[in-house]
Formats: C-alpha cells, sequence, structure tokens
C-alpha cells in the first residue's frame, strides 16, 4: 500500500521477491540478493515499499536457485500509516488522528520533520496534536511515523494541508476546576491578540466578554457583559466573579476570532461551630471560662474575622461583646455563667459574617441527679518506693453528661495494714496514720483529680471516699506493699 513498510522477523538466510500485483494480477517483480539480505543475520530487517496508487503485493520466499521455498516459516508485520483525519488543520496545528496498521508503543510522529505529541496509541490509529507550521501562506506536509525500536518509516507525502495563518485570538489562561460563587477566582481571565505570524501582538483589538444567563461578572469593567481592548502588548486582562453556582461557559468574540471556555462555581458555604455547644453546670454554681467558636469559610480565610457574642436569655454574660478569629480560625472570649435560680438553662450565641451563627447552651442540674463515677487511679497497688498516681472522679447526671462546677468532698484516711482476723477473738485494729478532708470543683470536662496519701515506707492502706451533692458516694481502697 502507499508509503508503507514492511517489517519481517527472519527464520532462516532466504531471497526476498516483492510482487507487486495490479487489477489484472500481473506486475514485475522485484528481486533482493542474499547480499541485500545481510541484515537478516541479525534477526530483523525491512523492506522498504513505495507506491503512489492501490495496489496488491505479494511477497515470495526463494532459495539461491530462484525456486519457491514454501517450506520455510516466517513471521512478517507491516508497518503503514493510510490515512490522516482531518486533512486539513489551522496552521496553529491541531488534533489529528492517523489510521494504519502495525502501530505499537515506541513510535515517532513527525510533521515536515517537525515532532507531533502523540496522544493515545492503538494497533490502527493513533491520535496526536499536529504542530504549529506558521507560514506566509498555506502548505502541506508529510507525515512520517517512525518505529524507534526498529528505525523502520512509513511516510505519507503531503498528506496533512496547513491552512493560510490568520490573526487570531488565543486563550493565555483562565480559571479552572472549583470556583467558590461569589468569590473573585484567583487566577485572571488573558487573552491575546496574536498577528497572522504568530507571534506579533495585535493592540487596540476590540474583545465582547459575556457568559451564559450572565452567571460572570468581569471585573475589568464591574459588569456581567463587557467590551474591552487589548493593550499595546496584545493582552487583556481581567479578574472573573461566578455569580451563582453551576457550570458557567464564557465567551470572547472579536473581529479575528472567538474563544469559549468553562469553569464550574461551587456554593460558597462559612460555618461557626461551637468547640463547647452544650455545657452542664451544677445547681448554685457560678462558671467563669472561655467559649471558643470555630469559623470555615470555603471562599477565603477566616482570620481576623468579627466574632459577636451576645446573651440570648438566661445568666449569662460576656463582658468582651466582639472578637477576632485567630490564624487558626478560632475566636473565643471569656464568659461567666450561673448561679441560675428561676431559669433552668442560658443560651449565648457567636455569629461571624452578620448571621452565620452557633449557639452555646448551658444547663442547669439538681444536685439529686449528681453522680460519681472513676475515671482511672483505683485498685493501685504499689510498693513502698513508688507513689501512687491520681484518683481521677467524674461527676455525671443519670445520662452521662459531665457536670461542671460540682462541689466534690473528699476524705482520706491511712492506715498500716494489718494481718487478717485471727479463726478467734477479735480483729486488730488499725491506728490512723493520717487523715484529709478537702472539696473540690469539677472542671468543663466533669473531672477532679485526687492526690491519695501515702506512707512513707512500710505496708498501708489508703481509703479515699468522695460525695457529691445528695446522693452521690465512692469508695476506693489503694494499697501499699512493703
Amino acid at each position: 500500500n502507499e508509503n508503507s513498510t514492511l517489517t519481517t522477523t527472519k527464520m532462516r538466510p532466504v531471497i526476498g521477491v516483492w510482487n507487486a500485483t495490479d487489477a489484472l494480477g500481473s506486475a514485475p517483480s522485484i528481486a533482493y540478493t542474499p547480499e541485500a539480505f545481510n541484515a537478516f543475520v541479525s534477526g530483523v530487517t525491512t523492506l522498504p515499499i513505495q507506491s503512489s496508487q492501490d495496489q496488491q503485493l505479494r511477497l515470495a520466499i526463494l532459495d539461491q536457485r530462484g525456486d519457491g521455498r514454501p517450506d520455510y516459516n516466517y513471521q512478517a508485520r507491516i508497518f503503514y500509516a493510510d490515512s490522516i483525519s482531518p486533512s486539513t488543520v489551522p496552521s496553529k496545528g491541531a488534533p489529528i488522528t492517523i489510521s494504519g496498521m502495525g502501530f505499537r508503543n515506541g513510535l515517532a510522529v513527525t510533521i515536515n520533520g517537525v515532532p507531533a505529541t502523540i496522544t493515545g496509541l492503538t494497533a490502527n490509529t493513533i491520535t496526536a496534536v499536529a504542530p504549529s507550521l506558521h507560514r506566509s501562506a498555506a502548505a502541506t506536509a508529510d507525515v512520517s511515523v517512525r518505529d524507534l525500536a526498529t528505525s523502520a518509516t512509513t511516510t505519507m507525502t503531503g498528506a496533512l494541508s496547513y491552512q493560510a495563518p490568520q490573526p487570531e485570538l488565543d486563550l493565555v489562561s483562565a480559571p479552572s476546576g472549583p470556583i467558590v460563587a461569589q468569590v473573585t477566582a484567583s487566577c485572571p481571565l488573558v487573552l491575546k491578540a496574536v498577528a497572522a505570524d504568530g507571534t506579533s501582538p495585535l493592540p487596540n483589538t476590540a474583545v465582547v466578554l459575556s457568559s451564559n444567563s450572565g452567571q460572570l461578572r468581569f471585573e475589568a469593567c464591574g459588569s456581567k457583559a463587557c467590551s474591552l481592548s487589548t493593550d499595546a502588548t496584545g493582552l487583556l486582562r481581567t479578574a472573573i466573579t461566578p455569580l451563582s453556582p453551576g457550570p458557567i461557559t464564557f465567551t470572547a468574540a472579536s473581529s479575528i476570532g472567538s474563544v469559549t471556555s468553562t469553569l464550574t462555581a461551587i456554593p460558597r458555604i462559612q460555618t461557626v461551630t461551637a468547640l463547647d455547644p452544650q455545657i452542664y453546670l451544677a445547681e448554685g454554681a457560678v462558671l467563669t471560662w472561655t467559649p471558643q467558636v470555630s469559623l470555615a469559610d470555603n471562599g477565603a480565610s477566616t482570620t481576623g474575622i468579627p466574632v459577636r457574642w451576645t446573651t440570648l436569655s438566661g445568666p449569662l454574660a460576656f463582658p468582651a461583646m466582639q472578637t477576632l478569629a485567630n490564624d487558626q480560625s478560632i475566636a473565643q472570649t471569656s464568659a461567666t455563667a450561673g448561679p441560675f435560680t428561676s431559669a433552668n438553662y442560658a443560651i449565648g450565641s457567636a455569629c461571624a459574617w452578620t448571621s452565620i451563627c452557633a449557639n452555646v447552651l448551658i444547663n442547669s442540674v439538681s444536685d439529686a441527679l449528681l453522680r460519681l463515677v472513676v475515671v482511672s487511679g483505683s485498685g493501685q497497688s504499689i510498693s513502698a518506693s513508688q507513689s501512687y498516681s491520681p484518683v481521677v472522679l467524674r461527676i455525671m447526671d443519670p445520662d452521662g453528661h459531665p457536670i461542671t462546677g460540682a462541689s466534690v468532698t473528699v476524705h482520706q484516711t491511712l492506715q498500716p495494714a494489718l494481718p487478717a482476723c485471727p479463726p478467734q477473738g477479735r480483729c486488730p485494729v488499725a491506728p490512723v496514720y493520717q487523715s484529709t478532708s478537702g472539696t473540690f470543683i469539677s472542671g468543663l470536662d466533669g473531672t477532679i483529680a485526687v492526690s491519695p496519701l501515702a506512707q512513707s515506707g512500710g505496708a498501708a492502706k489508703t481509703h479515699l471516699a468522695a460525695t457529691a451533692g445528695s446522693v452521690g458516694l465512692l469508695a476506693v481502697e489503694l494499697n501499699q506493699n512493703p
């Protein structure tokens, strides 16, 4: 076939004859002598065929006497570029598809000697991007495909036509990916008007900017549609702001051509989240703490955003009515809640961006609902040379909510460890080495930490009893071994 190359893998030294057969079934034979087939000794060779018309090709295998040898096995690969689509491209190049056979990885495509970028490959097609060939007039180009492994080449002479170069409007840059609605995109829209030579700028070229349904604002004119002109360097630059979520197509039209591009606008999401949205405060207690809220904005930084703190109901006060978010998007203030008398709860709000708020709820908990649980430190048994770990208790309500501001009374006694009671008679009575009593106030997480009494050497036991509210009671025993 036209401009094809046949690559064969030799099994044994042979003489090759190509027969180009016309429609009547006959054509002269082209014989290759053994000397012409020295390359076969290395295992692979190519037989180039040139043709300007469609015809059948037939390969005959002969020995040195000219006799046909059907008893030899051969492997052959036809490497052939047949057609190209489209056959005409702009002077700046365009995607093309080459059809043929024998294609595989490791190919290179050139157009008039200029490399083309291959974008896809199958056994019968190559997709590539034809390079720019700026000339003063229309021209045709040869398209070559080369197998880099075997150096086999197939060329289509004058197969691709380039249009005469024209002035054009090029897209230099534009926003891409998700763009937050109502937020100006960080990447500007940049266009360039270029003369027919492909490089010279065209200043003062009028360009009309628009978008589908007016979903875009062009900041260079502050409007949904603009008529602007390129500067002395042929450039036109404007920031753009999507006005509503969804896919947006925008167009730049001029006398030398048009450019269309798309982007996707996503909703702007701003949130304020309280880090401790609910606090359970013991009845009659007063809590002074630092409430915090976290700010999030998918369209801009939250650093320095003002947050307004407001009491909505109950005994709650914010001395500082407004604070600013820090570089970690956290805003905080001081607050005081309680004591509760008639009200059972208090509500405060933290608002940013005027109307986006998070509430903080402080609930009053009756003393009759306080419960005590051990978080850690119970059942300790240590040697005389060791020290007890703190005993951590948590004050909770029946639903498991930690109670802050609860008053907890803790009694401790330290006694020697005595032997067990005898079978008969009285049990030994342990003297008291030391005893203490103290009051603790639970923190925001509802816990208190108690340091147990300990004996300096010798065996001892520490008895710890804690009470909270009207029914909360808990006892812990710790052992110190000699």
